[in-house]
């Protein structure tokens, strides 16, 4: 300050003290300013941490929907629909996002209605015999084979289309256009074929019906009834009579 008043003798003290505090303001102010112009330093993205098996974690949890969504289809082809319905809760809940998830808990889930409807049938409801399927298939039926491309190709009705009971729903455009068309349904042993009906006439078909005993119960029908039977054994021809040696 003493520096100060030397420099400018003509500038009152006062003045000088009141121009220094100000100058002490606008330097604090402009600090100030600074630090708030400030970009805080960003830290770096680290990717998700892989989890023990290599994937991250959106694809575990694809895995883990994937793995109970096998299992449960596997319940499913064995007619363990329960089993099929709480495997397919297990998939959705590992990965949301799945689809194909969301897709095969419906169907899991209408199967076991479709099971439930069953047992409060009567027996015989919506069944036809072997014997009366052949006489459906001369007829204007739409026959469906609803077990597995495997099972479809080793054998099956003349005729027949294959829609998995596991697709369904999603094969309706291979099933005819009216709801009220005659459609014959068959599987195995009937089990999957019975819940393939309750599942189209949930969905509206009223003219539905399924082979009792199954694709096993046609074809020993077949082998018993309609098959051709062996060739019997030829019967000699009698020798006419005078050519036989004469003894006495």
């Amino acid at each position: 300050m003493c520096q100060l008043r030397h420099l400018y003798p003509e500038i009152p003290m006062h003045r000088i003290r009141s121009a220094i505090v100000v100058f002490s303001f606008v330097v604090l102010a402009v600090v100030a300013l600074t630090a708030c112009g400030t970009k805080p330093a960003v830290a770096p993205i680290v990717p998700l941490a892989p989890t023990p098996n290599g994937a991250a974690p959106a694809q575990a949890n694809q895995a883990a929907c994937k793995q109970a969504e096998d299992a449960g289809m596997a319940a499913y082809q064995a007619g363990d629909f329960a089993a099929a319905v709480t495997l397919a809760q297990e998939a959705v809940t590992a990965d949301p996002t799945c689809p194909d998830g969301w897709e095969f808990y419906r169907l899991a889930t209408m199967t076991r209605a479709a099971g439930e409807y069953l047992r409060n049938l009567p027996a015989a409801r919506y069944q036809i015999t072997p014997e009366q399927s052949l006489a459906a298939l001369k007829q204007d039926y739409v026959v469906v084979d609803v077990r597995e491309p495997d099972e479809f190709t080793a054998g099956h009705i003349e005729g027949a289309v294959n829609v998995p009971l596991r697709s369904i729903t999603q094969q309706l455009n291979a099933l005819p256009a009216e709801k009220d068309a005659p459609i014959l349904l068959y599987c195995r042993s009937g089990h999957r074929s019975a819940h393939a009906l309750v599942i189209l006439r949930m969905l509206g078909y009223t003219n539905v019906y399924h082979v009792q005993g199954g694709f096993e119960a046609y074809q020993t029908y077949l082998k018993e009834h309609v098959e051709p039977a062996a060739t019997p054994t030829p019967i000699p021809t009698p020798m006419p009579e005078g050519d036989a040696d004469d003894c006495s």
